[in-house]
């Protein structure tokens, strides 16, 4: 019998989303590419029972060998239960939180009646639709415990895919318990996910996954734009979902930072199969005489990455069986050319192993009439002038009557006299303006640690303003707060937890220059579990005199500019003085952590050792994020 892909894509444009419906499209045109047979559910028709009775006609109609896709784009939420939590033996439980889509129905929903999809129907949706075959991929463009309700960089363009959380419907046991009856939810689900199915999710659960306008002023997910094209340059070179994502996050994390799409699941198959990638190896072929990377941005290849070349069918590095070391010369989104530093590769082809990681290359333009500032962005670390069609320019360059302009958006960052006296120490400026906003931009997209070095420890921030030396009560954490200029702040830190971490607390200006507030503990705010701390508070007498928040240097006075607060958490006292001054830093050495070693990379944009990694120290680390707006007293 033959085998029959079949994907159900669901479009829900609940509220004020613009989007889900230009996302089902793209996936539907690059689905059908791979040969799916669709099924749409979208605008008023994504009700919570047709959402629900379209996913088991696809679970009825498949059987072994089938292949199926749900593809999801809408709201994310997450609801908390107020009603009684007692286990069966009466013992009081926690009070429930369940994360949930929302369908177009959702407003419809009241306390004996839930209109959302629950995290625990999808869990046995899945378990059932894997029982029927075992090739199956979910991706979700949504997110469900996100708060920042604006992002800074694209104020009025971009709208974040969460609702406000939604308490005391009352409804979550008595919803659970109806379906249980109903016999919607028999027997047990997987206890760490799905072994059998691919999760694509738009962010951590702790993030916001935003909708745009593109480059073409279409609203869409970012997610949603960033898969498609990733999967429509992977169509025949036999890509694992796990290579695809490196690109994917690339491309998310030039518009959003703070956004970190993953794969969870068996994310080591090449796309919509079941066979899985032996190891993280990129083909390399011949192509036109030059030899050729297979995968290019797609797969997380970045000019001047430095690979060991192996033999057709190898599964690690050998340095015995190593037949070359080569460097990426030039990448486009699908494939890059390479330079062998030594050996050569053979007619048949070869495998490339990651040695070496550049920073991804973040676009920049310029005016074409200005070559010498050409050469100088070329000879950067941080940037490429190649203009891929793949994401706006990180920062423009323009010329305005004798001056240059350095923008980002409709943000102008500064401006320098342009005459022949002052060509050179202007271009010279220009170019340290784009790499201090590109090292405050790869400080926003750092995410916190995973596997062996995810933190689990719970953090309470609080931030608010200070007025003769009394705290005014705190300030809003998703984007909404206003500071004015130099007005001071205080930051309140909880450690909610049991275990003893450390904290550093940054901030991010406009112009992207990071500066270190906790710097009178450099290798991080020690805090035991129960214990609090006031960033502010003076060292002796116990006032609150605040810290003050000055305009940035460079930045023309506006109403208002954009800022973020980066707090890096961890389970040992780490040293990240580098971020605030990279040319005073010295290259971590010996057992320095991963945390240490991504750090000082992003700001010194030099190549990282892979395999320095795998001897590092393991470190636990989280990443949280307070975006505000600062407005100038004028």
């Amino acid at each position: 019998m033959s085998s029959t892909l079949r994907a159900l894509l669901i479009a829900s444009p609940f509220g004020e989303l613009r989007g889900p419906a230009n996302d089902v499209k793209s996936m539907a045109r690059v689905l059908t590419k791979y040969g799916f047979e669709l099924t749409e559910c979208y605008g008023p028709e994504a009700s919570r029972a047709n959402i629900l009775q379209r996913w088991r006609d696809i679970i009825d109609n498949s059987s072994d060998g089938d292949t199926v896709v749900i593809y999801y784009s809408g709201h994310g939420g997450i609801v908390d239960s107020s009603g009684d939590t007692r286990n069966q033996q009466g013992d009081p439980g926690k009070p429930l939180r369940s994360q949930f889509l929302v369908p177009m129905d959702f407003d419809q929903t009241t306390d004996g009646d839930f209109r959302g999809i629950l995290d625990i129907e999808i869990s046995y949706l899945l378990r059932d639709t894997t029982e029927k075959t075992k090739n199956v991929s979910i991706i979700l463009d949504c997110c469900h415990a996100g708060r920042m309700a604006r992002d800074p960089r694209h104020i009025r363009r971009a709208w974040p895919r969460n609702l406000p959380e939604v308490k005391h419907h009352g409804v979550l046991r008595e919803h659970e318990q109806r379906l249980r009856r109903e016999g919607q939810l028999t027997g047990d689900t997987s206890v760490e996910g799905n072994e059998h199915a691919v999760r694509i999710a738009a962010a951590a659960t702790t993030e916001s996954a935003w909708e745009y306008l593109n480059s073409q002023e279409e609203p869409v997910g970012v997610l949603t734009e960033a898969l498609v094209a990733a999967m429509e340059k992977a169509h025949g070179q036999r890509l694992s979902w796990r290579t695809i994502m490196l690109g994917v996050c690339e491309f998310v994390n030039r518009e959003f930072p703070q956004q970190h799409p993953r794969a969870e699941g068996p994310d080591a198959r090449i796309l919509f199969s079941e066979e899985q990638s032996t190891s993280g190896a990129l083909a390399v072929i011949w192509e036109s005489g030059s030899a050729i990377i297979r995968g290019g941005r797609v797969a997380g290849v970045h000019e001047g990455n430095e690979y060991d070349i192996m033999p057709l069918g190898s599964e690690v590095v050998d340095e015995k069986k190593r037949i070359a070391v080569a460097k990426v010369k030039f990448v486009n989104g699908f494939k890059a050319e390479i330079l062998m530093t030594s050996g050569t590769i053979p007619p048949e082809g070869a495998l490339a192993f990651l040695q070496k990681e550049t920073l991804p290359a973040l676009f920049v333009s310029f005016p074409s009439d200005l070559p010498a500032l050409g050469e100088k962005l070329k000879a950067s670390r941080f940037f490429t002038c190649n203009e891929l069609g793949e994401g706006q320019s990180l920062v423009d360059i323009e010329k305005e009557d004798d001056r240059l302009v350095v923008r980002q958006g409709a943000t102008v960052l500064a401006t320098h006299l342009l005459t022949e006296a002052t060509m050179e120490t202007t271009i010279d400026a220009v170019v340290s303006d784009g790499e201090r906003l590109a090292r405050g931009h790869h400080f926003l997209a750092l995410q916190s640690g995973e596997g062996d070095e995810k933190l689990a420890t719970t953090i309470d921030i609080e931030f608010g303003q200070v007025e003769d030396g009394a705290c005014l009560g705190p300030l809003t954490k998703d984007g909404t707060a206003k500071v004015k200029e130099n007005q001071r702040i205080y930051i309140k830190l909880r450690n909610s937890g049991d275990a003893k971490v450390f904290v550093s607390v940054f901030d991010v200006n406009a112009n992207g220059t990071i500066s270190l507030i906790s710097g009178g503990s450099p290798r991080g705010i020690e805090l035991i579990g129960g214990k609090e701390y006031i960033l502010g508070r003076a060292q002796f007498g116990g006032a609150i005199r605040g810290l003050g928040l000055s305009w940035p240097e460079t930045v023309p006075k506006a109403k208002y500019v954009d800022e973020m607060l980066v707090f890096v958490v961890s389970s040992e006292e780490v040293s990240l003085q580098h971020l605030e001054d990279p040319k005073r830093s010295v290259e971590p050495k010996g057992r320095a952590s991963r945390l240490e070693r991504i750090t000082y990379q992003l700001a010194s944009g030099r190549a990282r050792t892979v395999e320095s990694d795998s001897q590092s120290r393991c470190v636990r680390y989280a990443v949280h994020h307070i975006p505000f707006t600062l407005h100038s007293q004028h």
